[in-house]
């Protein structure tokens, strides 16, 4: 088999392991382990996806945070919601929340690492690629390869994240009704933050430590919420501000 047929068909084998629906947790699950046996020489994949990209306007694209999801292998699976400033930091953020997750970094090379956006300006995802110290690190051609796929992949993780949004359209005005119930009840970054995760339903331990806090500090920011929000629990706070603003803007998007 020449070197041209192995490329195609190690091509064709990644794309046809991608689903079809719009469920991203799957796809993502496929696609980084797909993207891992068609590279060949990369131990392990993380990759991370912003679901709430605007397509439609990446250029008008400013969010206060950047709601993604990531999917990382080796070892235990690591998924989970990530909410974060969208300054430019998106790969630190991610490498920071591997290490915290207890990710063994020392026992890899340097990450490659690689930044997506669509328009040119809307972050869209980070892929990173890892290999064990005991191997050679990833090759150049691998590199190259990935480099030369930019476009493409920014096209695959364009694509679901226009399924997904079309699958759950409730999930941008939820984010959406997030920033505007935070503007409005006058929430600092951090509560903002904290109020997220808090309706995800995440409890205060896991939200200690996805933002590297203390619990006694999580529970201060939930306390200074509920205060500025003039509700005494969770359930009081999720009815008065966010679910006739999510089943408005649901019946919007549909």
């Amino acid at each position: 088999m020449t070197s041209v047929s192995a490329g195609r068909d190690a091509m064709f084998s990644f794309l046809n392991a991608l689903p079809t629906g719009g469920e991203i947790i799957p796809w993502l699950e496929s696609f980084r382990d797909s993207l891992g046996t068609f590279l060949g020489d990369a131990d392990l994949v993380m990759v991370d996806v912003n679901y709430l990209c605007d397509l439609d306007d990446p250029a008008g694209y400013r969010p206060l945070r950047a709601f993604t999801q990531h999917v990382s292998a080796g070892g235990d699976e690591d998924v989970a919601v990530e909410l974060d400033s969208a300054d430019g930091t998106h790969a630190a953020r991610l490498l920071a929340q591997a290490r915290s997750n207890g990710f063994p970094t020392g026992e890899y090379h340097p990450p490659a690492i690689f930044e997506y956006f669509f328009g040119g300006s809307a972050y869209l995802g980070t892929i990173v690629l890892w290999r064990n110290r005991d191997a050679a690190p990833i090759s150049p051609e691998s590199l190259a390869t990935m480099r030369e796929l930019e476009p493409f992949l920014i096209f695959l993780l364009s694509d679901i994240v226009a399924r997904h949004g079309y699958r759950r359209p409730v999930d941008r005005a939820f984010h959406q009704a997030l920033e505007g119930i935070a503007e409005q009840i006058g929430l600092t970054g951090r509560e903002e933050e904290v109020l997220a995760l808090h309706l995800f339903g995440y409890p205060y331990q896991r939200i200690a430590t996805q933002l590297h806090l203390g619990i006694d500090s999580v529970r201060k920011y939930v306390k200074s919420i509920h205060r500025k929000a003039g509700v005494a629990t969770y359930t009081e706070l999720f009815a008065r501000y966010f679910t006739p603003r999510v089943f408005a803007g649901q019946n919007e998007e549909l």
